[in-house]
């Protein structure tokens, strides 16, 4: 692959790409944006220096707080890094995709998407739409030869929960997660991707939640509200 790569901090892409060889460096580019800020997405596609084949929507970022004291700026800002930047990006790309037949779609979600926690609506909320436009773009793109896919990774030891942006008085009390390291999930996203699977949720903590929230959601809600009960 050439590599395409889109971020807002460029001294930590230039940091990055200083741990590739040197025949990566010279396959890889740098596009500076903020998916925050959808605006400035326009037109990625026409810098690439050739037509994509494969999109990755792995930017994430989260708010927490109680649903009253979280500005609705901050829940505009983590819609559009979480759904509506992917959903533009994908719209950019889809077009020359469809001209050619092939190419894939790669739609990095959580599995707060299915089971929502408290205090983190913003991103659960917006994840939920990314899943839901995953699978309905996916029946739209099949006779193209355009491949989809939605990843759930779980818990990643990445500097996410570090740039969670808080509201309200005092922090958040939740349940501690041990993330897999970043390079063990690109790992099972490359694999994956290489099966052209449609769907991969990880973890068994999230595979549990998921089948339990189906069969009885009541009980889920009770342990999830014990989970955090100290911010009731």
């Amino acid at each position: 692959y050439r590599l395409g790569l889109i971020g807002r901090n460029l001294k930590r892409l230039d940091h990055l790409i200083g741990t590739f060889s040197n025949d990566a460096i010279k396959r890889t580019s740098i596009i500076h944006a903020d998916l925050a800020h959808p605006e400035q997405l326009v037109g990625v596609a026409e810098k690439c220096d050739r037509p994509v084949d494969l999109l990755v929507n792995c930017a994430g970022q989260s708010v927490t707080g109680k649903t009253e004291d979280i500005p609705l700026s901050e829940y505009t800002r983590s819609w559009n890094v979480n759904f509506l930047s992917p959903v533009f990006l994908i719209q950019q790309v889809l077009p020359q995709m469809k001209a050619r037949k092939t190419g894939m779609i790669v739609n990095v979600s959580s599995g707060v998407a299915l089971r929502a926690l408290p205090y983190v609506s913003p991103y659960c909320s917006a994840k939920a739409a990314l899943n839901s436009f995953t699978d309905s773009l996916r029946i739209e793109v099949v006779d193209f030869g355009i491949h989809v896919l939605l990843f759930m990774p779980g818990p990643v030891a990445s500097n996410f929960h570090h740039n969670t942006v808080h509201h309200g008085a005092g922090p958040i009390s939740s349940p501690a997660f041990h993330g897999k390291e970043p390079h063990v999930i690109g790992q099972k996203l490359l694999r994956a991707i290489h099966q052209h699977r449609k769907r991969v949720t990880l973890g068994s903590k999230a595979n549990i939640a998921l089948h339990l929230q189906y069969w009885s959601p009541s009980l889920t809600d009770q342990l999830v509200k014990t989970f955090y009960s100290k911010n009731l």
